[in-house]
């Protein structure tokens, strides 16, 4: 069942009122009505949750998208937010990652890598993707901004999604935000960019977010409610 964007899965149960359940790790939506409820009346039950479905839904798919620890075939990883199964190929040589289809996302480790090993090949395929993204990232939001950085990288860190050394004119993007969705990767880029024209947290700084990206508030608390992990 599609309302306006959002894909719902409708379940027919004998209950006696609608029920809304938004599973993680993906936020998929999953709507249980009554057996001879009209459908225009579940339209209309979900058009006035649409709000409430999308900002759960977001704040679901941010909570803690980090690789399983065991780093084996099944386990779930993300990119950009979005869940995939995790398939691992031993081989000898061209270790690596690639998305090999709708769901599910190829590791190339040599035979017998462990987890650590395993998920450093993960670190870094996506950092090549992130490093990939920046150059049309930087150029979008530096011609909003009107100013440029000197420097973009991405680097990991453990309790920011990103800095601004504003001397140096030089920023780093955390590379959890590859596991992120990527409107918090834009926030992010948006953000740090931003302390090139004001230092400080303040409304100036909070209105030039707001002229360039008046939904940056939603990708904060998104990224606020799934802190980077201090164990990275």
């Amino acid at each position: 069942l599609l309302v306006e964007d959002v894909e719902v899965t409708l379940r027919r149960r004998e209950v006696r009122t609608l029920r809304v359940v938004i599973r993680p790790p993906d936020g998929r939506i999953l709507a249980t009505a009554p057996l001879l409820m009209p459908e225009t009346a579940v339209r209309a039950f979900l058009s006035e949750k649409l709000s409430w479905i999308r900002r759960h839904r977001e704040s679901i798919r941010a909570r803690e998208p980090r690789a399983a620890a065991d780093m084996e075939s099944g386990d779930t990883v993300f990119w950009l937010g979005r869940p995939y199964r995790l398939s691992v190929r031993e081989r000898g040589r061209g270790i690596g990652a690639r998305i090999a289809g709708p769901d599910t996302l190829e590791l190339y480790a040599p035979p017998g890598a462990d987890a650590a090993r395993r998920r450093k090949i993960l670190d870094g395929w996506y950092r090549d993707r992130l490093k990939e993204l920046i150059p049309p990232l930087a150029a979008k939001w530096e011609a909003a901004l009107g100013v440029r950085a000197a420097e973009w990288g991405v680097k990991r860190m453990k309790t920011r999604w990103g800095t601004c050394n504003i001397r140096a004119r030089r920023i780093w993007l955390n590379l959890e935000l590859a596991t992120r969705p990527a409107e918090c990767l834009e926030y992010v880029a948006a953000h740090e960019l931003a302390h090139l024209i004001e230092r400080n947290h303040n409304p100036r700084f909070h209105g030039i977010l707001d002229r360039v990206l008046p939904d940056w508030r939603k990708a904060r608390a998104a990224l606020r409610s799934a802190p980077p992990p201090r164990s990275a």
